[in-house]
């Protein structure tokens, strides 16, 4: 995915301000495509220079805000960018794997959990009074 992508898929959700692209990108898109306020900025004017999207009149938004909408030169270029083939990125990432031998270490069939590795401190629960914690989460003892 490129940045261009990412603001012309927003941008056809809903008409925006770069303002507002900047707050969707820290709210959503962000979790697929980060990019800073002023990347999006600078990509907004490429796209407008391009003939892929346009600031709306100005009678169509109140103050200074600039918004923007997709023309159909935009829409295009994103239906020929979504259809072409891309083969998967592997994925190597050490929280999965973590999960995966959680999975397999953390809890058998018969409920025990993994001893925590030696010097392994095991604190309270955040929040929790002292004693309730200990209930919570009993000290860990080794398998036998």
């Amino acid at each position: 995915m490129s940045l261009p992508h990412a603001i012309l898929t927003a941008l056809l959700e809903k008409p925006s301000s770069g303002l507002e692209l900047t707050r969707r990108f820290d709210r959503s898109i962000g979790y697929f495509w980060s990019s800073t306020h002023q990347q999006i900025y600078r990509e907004l004017g490429k796209l407008e220079q391009a003939g892929r999207i346009r600031a709306l009149p100005p009678a169509a938004y109140r103050g200074q805000k600039k918004e923007y909408e997709v023309l159909p030169a935009g829409r295009e270029e994103l239906a020929a960018w979504v259809a072409l083939a891309e083969d998967p990125k592997p994925v190597r990432d050490p929280l999965l794997l973590r999960m995966r031998a959680a999975a397999v270490v953390g809890g058998g069939r018969d409920g025990r959990r993994a001893a925590p590795p030696p010097g392994a401190a095991r604190g309270p629960a955040r929040g929790v009074p002292g004693d309730r914690a200990a209930r919570l989460h009993p000290p860990l003892r080794p398998p036998t």
